[in-house]
């Protein structure tokens, strides 16, 4: 049985260091991400621009970057292959925590995405929503899981719906 002197030797230190704790992003299961995303779609990236815009994001300066894309195929959703659009991220001057990128110019992605407020296209739950893709198929996040898997997923949910 702990003492209470000695539970007071955890505890407090815990409290004094919770201060530091910040709230990352926790990832879901992969079927949960396929569930949630409104749209699944492999894009192509077809430029990244500096906005010429500043901010900051976790206490690091940042320069706001604008990602040019192109759909190549739409897995889940409404938006139609060869659409154009645009997603902002942030490139920072130094490292940030679970920061959304794009892979560079010419690079396919697997993009899980949602409308945020303003009615821009989002990865859902961030990073976990990018899977770039090396060889046809997803690496990063989505390591593990093929694009035929993905698809079949999607039809599966979309027939219990």
């Amino acid at each position: 049985m702990i003492k209470l002197t000695n539970l007071w030797r955890i505890i407090i230190p815990v409290i004094l260091l919770s201060h530091f704790a910040e709230a990352y992003i926790r990832f879901m299961p992969k079927e949960k991400l396929i569930e949630i995303s409104p749209n699944i779609v492999v894009i192509q990236v077809l430029a990244v621009s500096d906005t010429g815009r500043r901010s900051h994001k976790r206490g690091v300066k940042v320069k706001i970057l604008e990602n040019k894309l192109e759909v190549i195929e739409s897995i889940k959703g409404s938006l139609p292959p060869k659409m154009h659009f645009s997603m902002n991220t942030v490139k920072g001057e130094s490292w940030i925590e679970d920061n959304v990128e794009l892979p560079p110019e010419g690079s396919r992605v697997l993009l899980f995405l949602k409308k945020n407020d303003q009615g821009e296209y989002r990865p859902v739950n961030g990073i976990q929503g990018v899977w770039p893709l090396q060889h046809g198929e997803p690496v990063g996040a989505g390591y593990g899981m093929t694009l035929k898997q993905v698809r079949e997923a999607v039809r599966q949910q979309t027939q219990k719906q």
